[in-house]
Parts: C-alpha cells; sequence; structure tokens
C-alpha cells in the first residue's frame, strides 16, 4: 500500500490545509508552507493544481519534509500526520513480519526510501515502534541497484558471462 509514503503524507497535509481554510479542522501552519510549496495564493487553488495533474506525484511527495518542519515546530495537524503515516508503515512492517514467521529467530529490517531521508523522525518513529530483541532496524544505505551494478562488475572482472 501506499499508506505513510511521502505522497500520502502530502495529501493528508493538503487535506487538512483545506478543511482548516473552510472551517472544518483546526488552522494548521502547513497552510503557509503549501502556498510556498506549490506557489499557489489561496487554498482553492491547490485543488485544481493537484487534482487536475499541474504537480506530479513527486511534487506532493516532496512536501512530507514541510509537514515535518511544522511538526517539529509544535503544529499539532502535522504531528497526528505524521504519527499516523508511522502507525501505518509499522503496520505494514508487523503483517510481513507475521506471515513470514520471521518473530520465530533474528531478522532485519531494512527502512528503504526517499521519504525516510526526506523526514528523519518518521524513520525514528517507525525504528522504535517496530524495535524488539530479535529485530535490527537498519536504514539502507545505498539503492539495491548500485549492489547489482557491483555485481556485475566483479562478473566482468572474472569474465563470467552471465
Amino acid at each position: 500500500g501506499d499508506e505513510g509514503s511521502g505522497f500520502w503524507i502530502g495529501v493528508r497535509a493538503i487535506r487538512e490545509v483545506l478543511r482548516g481554510a473552510d472551517g472544518r479542522a483546526p488552522a494548521t501552519a502547513l497552510k503557509e508552507s503549501l502556498f510556498e510549496h506549490f506557489a499557489i495564493a489561496e487554498a482553492s487553488q491547490i485543488l485544481h493544481a493537484v487534482y487536475d495533474g499541474e504537480f506530479p506525484r513527486h511534487h506532493v511527495a516532496k512536501f512530507a519534509a514541510r509537514v515535518e518542519e511544522a511538526a517539529l515546530a509544535g503544529d499539532g495537524v502535522a504531528q497526528r500526520i505524521l504519527a499516523t503515516a508511522a502507525e501505518e508503515l509499522t503496520l505494514a512492517a508487523r503483517s510481513v513480519i507475521g506471515r513470514l514467521r520471521l518473530e520465530e529467530g533474528g531478522y532485519d529490517v531494512v527502512l528503504s526510501g526517499g521519504t525516510f531521508a526526506a523526514v528523519p523522525t518518521l524513520a525514528e518513529n517507525v525504528s522504535r515502534k517496530l524495535e524488539t530483541p530479535r529485530a535490527r532496524i537498519r536504514r539502507l544505505e545505498e539503492e539495491p541497484a548500485l549492489g547489482a551494478v557491483r555485481l556485475a562488475i566483479e562478473g566482468l572482472k572474472r569474465g563470467d558471462n552471465r
């Protein structure tokens, strides 16, 4: 699923700004960040920009870093969005851990993806939630493609034609 991703966080933040703008939710510091990030002057402009495809998914996902900034500054709306994202990611990981019966022995949980780099507190919260004596929580240090390239180079040096 997409729950907890940068795009998911960005969309949640946009929804909360819109809810605050029409009085259905508390005001949030995310409003000014949203206007700046998307170069808009009023909240209603974001609807057309996002839903008509003016802003690609990655631009919405990059807004997740602004959500973290607001959360760290004490914005309750941003804090709730990130708490929910951490919970969703934790549920997804626990589901896989359970289905694979990994809890029966030691196992690694590798946090990968741009959202963990852009929103470090999310990685910290997910790590804390998944921490057990048998789990080794790590961040992905290098992209998997880099390992594939290294293997290919090693194969070429050995003369492998696979």
